[in-house]
């Protein structure tokens, strides 16, 4: 997957730094979370923290403006995301559109992430909220040259600003 911060001039595409195809292990969770922004249930304390994002845009490689933790967990139903940007200054980052599927890649800052689920590399659903919980998805088609925002996934997501980060769940 792949977490996106955009700031008011670039765009930071983060992947996992690694010599070889980057791994992050779910964790098995025996109940749902809580949807609230707080990582304290048992199955974030139990999955491993994904962390070590590089840029892959506009600079491949390059350190990202802030560090994200990224935690994954799993159940017979649902896959579960919790992820945390240590900003700095919460407050900064920019939350302006406000309805679904809204224009949030092009003028918030926010998080995405993408789901091969063909795993051929060239096409995916994406995830996108920014840092007031508004969502957008859709498909991204080979490797991105075509963007279909017209299908709507079903997923919830809750975020919460801290004082030095904000952090966000979703499923």
């Amino acid at each position: 997957g792949r977490a996106c911060i955009q700031g008011s001039s670039s765009c930071t595409m983060s992947a996992p730094a690694a010599a070889e195809t980057p791994q992050i292990i779910a964790a098995h969770a025996a109940e749902p979370p809580i949807l609230d922004g707080v990582f304290d249930d048992l199955c974030w304390l139990m999955a491993p923290r994904a962390s070590g994002f590089v840029e892959s845009s506009p600079e491949t490689g390059a350190q990202p403006a802030f560090d994200t933790d990224l935690r994954v967990a799993v159940d017979a139903d649902a896959l579960y995301l919790a992820f945390r940007a240590h900003t700095g200054d919460p407050d900064a980052l920019v939350t302006s559109v406000m309805q679904r599927d809204g224009a949030i890649l092009r003028s918030d800052d926010y998080f995405i992430f993408l789901l091969d689920t063909f795993h051929d590399h060239r096409d995916a659903y994406y995830f996108m909220v920014n840092a007031a919980g508004v969502q957008s998805d859709g498909r991204l088609i080979d490797e991105g040259v075509t963007i279909d925002g017209s299908w709507d996934g079903t997923w919830r997501v809750a975020t919460r600003r801290g004082r030095r980060s904000v952090s966000e769940k979703h499923f």
